[in-house]
């Protein structure tokens, strides 16, 4: 029912504008005509020329069009004043229901719960069960083609069709938006796409510019960009005028101007030579609050002990 009178109103707004349009072109048509009426009067008794009936005419026209015009005008924008109304009510209460449903932030644990996933009949996942705990360090590894990135990207939610459970504290990973599992995590891919712009818009992505040049530094530095002479320094459209390695370190970059409480790198210093893999990696490794998720071809050997523990898939 107050659906019903919602729109009721809505319609009766839009039929009263109507009618006043018509009712305003109507006037407009009538003033012209009774001007054209009196001139034509005056012109037969010879108080004015026979020319000044066409010309008087154009004259009224132009006025009376006009003023139908704007009368439209103001008449319309009035009309939208309960439309808008109706959407701000809208967004208010839509509002209000985002914070009343907010998704938790990640605060104990990231579990995998019998998970199986396949490919046109080809078994990837066969009933994993995994837990990653908030803060802990972990590596995947395994031979090609076991799933490691597969495994990496439905724990990303990127990859939804599979069987089983994931679940972020208690909450089912499928029944979570891709906006709040944004706000959690964030995947380093080993392909980076880069824009043409600058070093700073490429690392921030356009962020809040009120934000503190230091994060911007802080988070080359630690990516080991030392490549660029500057910050406002140009990037051609995907890095063309980078090499793999240097776009890499412009992907880790991007994590750590904002990271998230949970990092999926997948090969994120494939490229890098292995001191630098080395260093960036630490950077991840030494973060008590982090929860790192890393698939990795080749563990660096003196960093495999900081890891809480190392996964081999297939083994």
């Amino acid at each position: 029912k107050h659906h019903f009178s919602k729109n009721g109103q809505v319609f009766f707004h839009i039929f009263w504008v109507v009618t006043l349009i018509m009712q305003s072109r109507a006037l407009s048509i009538f003033c012209q005509v009774m001007v054209d009426i009196m001139t034509s009067i005056l012109a037969i008794l010879g108080a004015i020329p026979l020319g000044a009936i066409s010309s008087t005419g154009s004259i009224a026209a132009s006025i009376f069009n006009s003023l139908s015009s704007l009368s439209n005008d103001v008449v319309q924008i009035k009309a939208t004043h309960p439309l808008f109304d109706k959407v701000i009510q809208g967004s208010s209460k839509s509002a209000m229901a985002n914070e009343s449903t907010q998704e938790p932030a990640f605060q104990h644990a990231l579990k995998v719960v019998d998970l199986s996933y396949s490919i046109n009949g080809n078994e990837i996942l066969d009933h994993l069960n995994l837990t990653f705990e908030r803060g802990g360090k972990y590596a995947i590894v395994g031979r090609s083609g076991v799933g490691k990135s597969t495994l990496l990207k439905i724990l990303d939610g990127q990859i939804t069709d599979y069987t089983g459970h994931v679940y972020i504290d208690d909450q089912d990973l499928r029944t979570m938006t891709m906006t709040a599992l944004t706000k959690i995590s964030q995947y380093v891919d080993q392909n980076v796409y880069l824009f043409n712009d600058s070093v700073a818009n490429n690392t921030s992505l356009w962020a809040n510019k009120q934000k503190s040049g230091d994060s911007l530094q802080q988070a080359l530095l630690k990516a080991k960009v030392d490549f660029v002479k500057s910050s406002d320094q140009m990037i051609e459209e995907n890095g063309q005028n980078l090499s793999g390695g240097q776009k890499q370190r412009l992907a880790l970059a991007r994590f750590f101007y904002s990271p998230k409480p949970i990092a999926f790198v997948d090969e994120g210093t494939s490229a890098l030579d292995a001191e630098t893999a080395r260093q960036v990696t630490k950077q991840f490794l030494n973060d008590p609050d982090m929860t790192l998720i890393e698939v990795s071809h080749h563990l660096d050997a003196q960093l495999k002990g900081a890891y809480d523990q190392v996964i081999n898939l297939g083994a």
